[in-house]
């Protein structure tokens, strides 16, 4: 049995799998087609508390030309309620291009700081 702030083998594999995971819907995000992109970001935003991930989700938000992976991102944020990522939300509610990213955007601000 660990002593304490020693990871059991078992922990220690459960989180290689939550990081391998982790990497591959990364990996999909980047290089995936649509249907495969929009999955990775709804799974992925349960992870946004991990600095890499909510950077890759907020270049999607910010950059990405596809206006409905840009409004997942947005809904998928508000749905986790991560705090951190308000200013990025807030950008996009004023800056945008599309509408329906703008009002997802802020009603994800909306859940986030209901919360």
């Amino acid at each position: 049995k660990p002593k304490g702030g020693e990871v059991s083998p078992a922990d220690a594999r459960l989180f290689a799998q939550v990081r391998n995971k982790k990497d591959e819907l990364l990996r999909t995000l980047k290089i995936g087609d649509k249907a495969s992109r929009t999955r990775a970001i709804m799974e992925l935003a349960g992870y946004s508390f991990d600095d890499a991930v909510r950077e890759a989700l907020e270049e999607v938000i910010l950059k990405d030309p596809d206006a409905e992976l840009r409004k997942c991102v947005a809904e998928s944020l508000g749905n986790v309620k991560n705090k951190i990522v308000i200013p990025t939300l807030e950008k996009v509610r004023l800056e945008d291009s599309d509408e329906q990213v703008r009002r997802a955007a802020d009603k994800a601000i909306g859940q986030i700081i209901s919360r």
